[in-house]
């Protein structure tokens, strides 16, 4: 019988549905897991956790280490304090 799609049976793209697949298992696992409440630092938490999560904690360290910005709204009017950049 062959495949539906010409493209199903590369193994290229078997590779990633296995990792695909991977990443589902894991994600189920951390989903089914009782929420800890108290965590301080969301970092150190995902670090402690690397070795059960190997995936999630790479995506966690890529979004939780992202440099945070401070935005000055210059278009503010509710009061001139705030319209105003700081001297």
């Amino acid at each position: 019988m062959s495949p539906a799609n010409i493209f199903d049976d590369l193994p290229a793209l078997q590779d990633q549905a296995l990792e695909n697949r991977g990443l589902h298992d894991e994600l189920e696992r951390f989903l089914s897991t009782e929420r800890e409440l108290g965590v301080k630092n969301g970092l150190v938490w995902w670090f402690e956790r690397k070795h059960i999560y190997p995936r999630l904690y790479r995506m966690a360290m890529d979004y939780l280490s992202i440099p945070g910005k401070f935005v000055y709204a210059r278009n503010c009017t509710r009061s001139r304090q705030i319209s105003q950049p700081p001297q």
